[in-house]
């Protein structure tokens, strides 16, 4: 049996990388923790910041989602380009044990 779910990000380029480590350790922790907020993901040596989401979503909670997501990415990168950058909608699949 398996189980589906998406993930709904950034990638994470060098940069980003380098400035996610400088950030503020409480904000880091506040907002990369997991929880409500972003996750890191790695798929295929990549390195993703974003949210795990349900397999089925409609475009108005995607694009809340798109901005909340956005949003926090300013908050912890404050310094980094402001030009728009792409979302991915990546698919996971996890096999139930």
């Amino acid at each position: 049996m398996y189980s589906e779910s998406l993930f709904f990000g950034f990638q994470l380029d060098s940069t980003m990388e380098l400035m996610l480590s400088k950030a503020d350790p409480a904000i880091r922790n506040l907002f990369c923790s997991g929880g409500d907020y972003l996750k890191e993901w790695e798929e295929q040596g990549q390195k993703y910041l974003g949210k795990v989401i349900s397999a089925v979503v409609d475009i108005p909670t995607l694009e809340l989602l798109r901005s909340n997501i956005l949003s926090l990415k300013q908050r912890l990168l404050p310094n980094h380009s402001e030009a728009p950058i792409p979302l991915w909608l990546i698919a996971i699949i996890q096999k139930n044990s």
